[in-house]
């Protein structure tokens, strides 16, 4: 197999596993009886650690921005907010550069800008289990 084919493979496994996560999620936000069907006894993180990871807190904040509390969202989860229209974003225009025969790899994502994300992220995690 060429180094383009795995790459391109490759490329597709992401999206697969980006889409799949996707829709899971949207099922677990939009409907109680997916969520309790497989069986979600809560974050798996915050369940074994005590800790607020980064995510914990996302369904209840996308459940009341649906319901446009914009308040009650930031107060679950903060990063829902920036993060989940930016993640949308690259998902859905690396989806088109991968349709287009294109590598996602010109989404030309910095490594500046990675490790400010990894940052923030990380500040945010420290600071929300500072104040429990």
């Amino acid at each position: 197999m060429t180094e383009n084919k795995l790459s391109r493979l490759f490329e597709l496994l992401l999206l697969i596993i980006f889409w799949t996560a996707m829709v899971l999620s949207g099922l677990h936000i939009l409907s109680d009886s997916f969520t309790q069907a497989i069986g979600y006894k809560g974050c798996w993180f915050y369940l074994n650690t005590g800790l607020k990871g980064p995510t914990c807190g996302g369904t209840r904040a996308a459940q009341a921005l649906l319901q446009l509390d914009i308040i009650s969202s930031v107060q679950y989860n903060a990063l829902l907010l920036p993060g989940g229209p930016l993640l949308l974003y690259f998902g859905v225009k690396g989806s088109w550069l991968f349709i287009k025969g294109k590598s996602i790899l010109e989404l030309d994502i910095r490594p500046a800008k990675l490790m400010l994300a990894v940052v923030v992220v990380t500040f945010y995690s420290v600071l929300r289990n500072l104040f429990i």
